[in-house]
């Protein structure tokens, strides 16, 4: 039977970055295991990045597996569970946690696959900058979660914060701590179901023309209200991997399918468009 392990987070918390490490301790103890990966948008980098690790990873994408591809989730499920120890799954960022275990309980999966582990990555240099629904979905994410982990190794200085949004104490696990959290469990919490996050949460992909001032078009699109609230953009641009946030933005050398898919709230495709394409102010 396998142990499915869920690694949350909201939108850009390093939840990739975690599970390469948390693969990497896997192989180290001898524990096989699989990763699925949900793109909110289109089709994403992560895949790229857990595969360049030489990590076996499928990707569910276009919507989320909460809603949309949950029975596409169900059935990778199903078909990985007699074949490794543990499947590891990453959701997207607005992934509402409670329906996880819907899914777990279904008859097709018993004595297949049951829940592990839930791990919340955190990264709490942004609470203070996170809207009302999103603050809501991260609640869910670590009040479930039997490890909480701050991302980028921050100090516990931020956990005030993160409770503040939680409404209870939350115990932090330390980020470099693999052998805690493989075993750390996870929390039923009963909460209300079908959190509706697709009424606010849109995402649209952009193929862009080439350009030289990529990454001030990019940033411009976190600032500019006219496009809405950009929460995420990730993707291929011009032979470039693309992958930012908010005052945070990545860009490597490296080929790949064109298009930035941009994740947010109330977003316009049209005015994301002209941002991209269109002369600067």
């Amino acid at each position: 039977m396998a142990n499915i392990d869920l690694i949350t987070g909201f939108l850009g918390a390093g939840k990739t970055t975690f599970i390469r490490k948390y693969c990497r301790y896997l192989d180290s103890i001898g524990i096989s295991y699989a990763v699925i990966e949900n793109e909110y948008g289109t089709k994403g980098i992560d895949l790229r990045i857990l595969q360049a690790d030489g990590i076996t990873t499928d990707e569910l994408f276009g919507g989320c597996i909460c809603c949309t591809l949950k029975v596409g989730f169900h059935d990778m499920l199903y078909t990985l569970s007699d074949k490794v120890d543990r499947i590891i799954v990453e959701p997207s960022g607005v992934y509402d946690v409670s329906q996880f275990f819907d899914v777990l309980s279904s008859e097709a999966l018993d004595g297949r696959c049951k829940v592990g582990n839930i791990i919340s990555v955190v990264d709490p240099t942004r609470l203070d900058s996170l809207d009302d629904l999103s603050c809501e979905m991260l609640k869910r994410q670590v009040m479930c979660a039997g490890g909480v982990i701050f991302s980028m190794d921050c100090d516990r200085s931020y956990l005030p914060m993160l409770e503040s949004i939680t409404g209870s104490k939350v115990d932090l696990i330390d980020y470099n701590d693999l052998e805690a959290l493989s075993v750390c469990g996870y929390f039923d919490v009963s909460m209300e179901r079908e959190l509706t996050h697709s009424a606010g949460y849109l995402s649209t992909v952009v193929k862009p023309l080439p350009c030289e001032d990529m990454e001030e078009r990019i940033l411009k699109l976190f600032s500019d209200s006219n496009v809405g609230r950009v929460l995420r953009v990730k993707g291929f641009w011009n032979g470039y991997l693309v992958n930012a946030i908010s005052g945070h933005i990545d860009i490597y050398k490296c080929d790949g399918e064109e298009g930035l898919n941009v994740i947010g709230l109330d977003i316009s495709r049209k005015k994301i468009t002209e941002v991209l394409n269109n002369g600067l102010n």
